[in-house]
């Protein structure tokens, strides 16, 4: 028989079996979770939403800009013909209002037929360095036994990859606008660019590429910070945050920037750059883990690896780096310790350019660097 027992003010329907148990009935009033397709659907009409938006924001900057150069093009024929101002502010208005609405049907089409092609050409590049920062900001935790040395390593980090991401997102805002005269890539990694760019920028992402100006610029700032400014950045401009590497693709970004270290280290005659990339290639070798090495840290990760290298080959990186900060202070006194990679070649002696060698043949070959590292 099927009863109904009232607790509170909740009423609850109950089983009873021959054997004297109680069963309740599933709850029927739980909220419906979306589908995957759903929840697919719901984000694509967002990213709509919001690029819609964005197109509209930068159609208003492009028609002001342009009714401002009419009417200035007018005034000396309007002062001219004596055209009273109240008729000269309504003459503005209008060009300002035809402006805009032209722009604003150019925008939308633009958008319509073109947004998601553009949205395509910046995810797949976006997705390779995000997921790479997060590769190395999660060796630099492992690096980084104090906070001093973890932002050390974090602000090297910033500067080789986090630059060039936020570089291409800027980028990828000014060809949204189709300026003809944006800056490249390659020049938005100076903040000179960016600075110069930003007040061009539509108003719906002004805002978060302001923060993610600053954020790079600020000296106390590290990754974690700079990837939480980043997802409202891709959020804003419509990208997808990637999905975490699984462990065989990140396997394979390991494997890719391995042979990249090992084509530098082979073509580098700088005794403080191959000091570096060694230094990278152990602790690939023997964490299974990226990490950009600055020259600062350099001491820190030799005795940090020292447990897991032969002691022949810790004394010869430290001999190295040694040899390599005296020459740096002779030649630029007070500079050693900022030196980084790309600093400039120094003037070795002959037992320098032999130590060096040695130092590169730890990891040249398979063989060499299994004799290297401990089993």
């Amino acid at each position: 028989p099927e009863e109904e027992e009232v607790k509170g003010k909740k009423k609850e329907k109950v089983f009873r079996g021959t054997g004297g148990r109680e069963k309740k009935a599933p709850a029927t009033n739980k909220k419906k979770e979306l589908t995957a397709k759903e929840k697919e659907r719901a984000a694509e009409l967002a990213r709509q939403a919001s690029g819609t938006k964005a197109a509209k924001g930068a159609a208003e900057m492009k028609a002001e800009h342009v009714a401002t150069e009419m009417a200035a093009a007018l005034g000396p024929l309007m002062k001219e013909l004596e055209v009273p101002e109240a008729l000269q502010e309504a003459i503005r208005r209008h060009l300002r209002h035809s402006a805009q609405s032209v722009f604003e049907k150019a925008a939308h089409s633009v958008f319509a037929s073109g947004h998601k092609a553009k949205i395509a050409a910046v995810q797949e590049p976006f997705a390779t360095s995000y997921n790479q920062i997060l590769l190395y900001s999660k060796a630099a935790t492992q690096f980084g036994p104090t906070p001093p040395e973890l932002l050390v390593l974090e602000r090297h980090l910033i500067k080789k990859t986090c630059v060039p991401l936020a570089a291409l997102l800027f980028h990828a805002a000014a060809q949204e606008m189709a300026l003809g005269d944006s800056p490249t890539e390659a020049q938005l990694a100076t903040p000179e660019a960016r600075t110069a760019l930003l007040p061009r920028l539509p108003p719906a992402l002004r805002p978060a590429l302001t923060d993610l100006h600053q954020t790079l610029a600020a000296s106390k700032k590290g990754v974690s910070d700079l990837l939480a400014v980043i997802d409202t950045v891709v959020t804003t401009m419509c990208l997808q945050v990637p999905v975490a590497l699984d462990k065989n693709k990140e396997r394979q970004v390991v494997f890719a920037h391995r042979q990249a270290w090992l084509e530098q280290l082979g073509a580098s005659t700088d005794a403080g750059v191959v000091l570096l990339l060694v230094l990278q290639l152990l602790i690939v070798a023997t964490h299974k883990a990226l990490l950009h090495v600055p020259w600062r840290a350099a001491e820190s990760i030799i005795e940090q690896l020292a447990p897991h290298v032969s002691a022949d080959v810790v004394g010869m990186l430290r001999r190295l780096h040694g040899r390599v900060n005296e020459l740096r202070a002779a030649t630029e006194p007070g500079l050693a310790r900022e030196m980084s990679t790309g600093a400039g070649e120094l003037p070795l002696e002959e037992g320098d350019v032999a130590l060096m060698q040695q130092v590169r043949d730890i990891v040249s070959t398979k063989e060499a660097l299994a004799a290297a590292v401990k089993k």
